[in-house]
């Protein structure tokens, strides 16, 4: 039973640790489609900075699988990445651009 889980718990000797708390920079009009997808994917967002974006593509071990770099040439990043080469699993894609970054879940099938 839960309720006799938490009792057991004794949740009064537990604390929040605040530094474990991540702050993500979330960027305007991000969109990551499709997903689910074959491999290619669509990836485009409102460019904060002007300093370069890098997209990196990590398996869910953490191994980075590939990493790309663009210059944030205009005030919108739209770009096709193709990934059908990569075995069929989880990623996770993390997009940078200057101090801003956001991760996401894609799914290669």
């Amino acid at each position: 039973n839960i309720a006799g889980i938490f009792q057991a718990l004794k949740l009064s000797n537990f604390s929040i640790d605040h530094t474990a708390n991540v702050v993500e920079n979330l960027f305007v009009n991000f969109k990551l489609y499709p997903n689910p997808s074959k491999g290619k994917v669509q990836l485009s967002f409102d460019v904060i900075s002007s300093e370069d974006i890098l997209i990196q593509l990590f398996d869910i071990r953490g191994r980075m699988i590939d990493a790309k770099r663009f210059s944030a040439s205009s005030n919108t990043f739209q770009q096709e990445l193709n990934y059908s080469s990569v075995t069929k699993g989880i990623y996770l894609l993390k997009v940078n651009n200057g101090n801003y970054s956001t991760s996401k879940k894609i799914v290669i099938e």
